[in-house]
């Protein structure tokens, strides 16, 4: 079973794939660096991440806003993640 650290690396590399250098609190749709293909795309490898379904309640803009909300809210992160490089 992945840990969350693990999850949140993963994230944190699929993030900076579409959009290039970011932090955890980047805006990532406010700011246009996912697109909305991307973000089926991210809806997808959250759900491999965490071997469960995405609940459609939780497919709010507010969820994605960025690595950090996203972390808490699908991948177990109720604490601040530590930032990566």
């Amino acid at each position: 079973m992945m840990t969350a650290s693990t999850r949140l690396m993963k994230l944190r590399d699929w993030v900076r794939e579409q959009a290039g250098p970011v932090d955890d609190d980047s805006p990532l749709l406010e700011s246009r660096l996912i697109n909305s293909l991307q973000l089926v795309e991210l809806v997808l490898l959250i759900e491999e991440l965490t071997g469960r379904p995405i609940r459609p309640d939780q497919l709010l803009p507010a969820s994605f806003r960025s690595i950090r909300t996203i972390y808490e809210n699908f991948l177990g992160g109720q604490s601040r993640p530590e930032e990566g490089a």
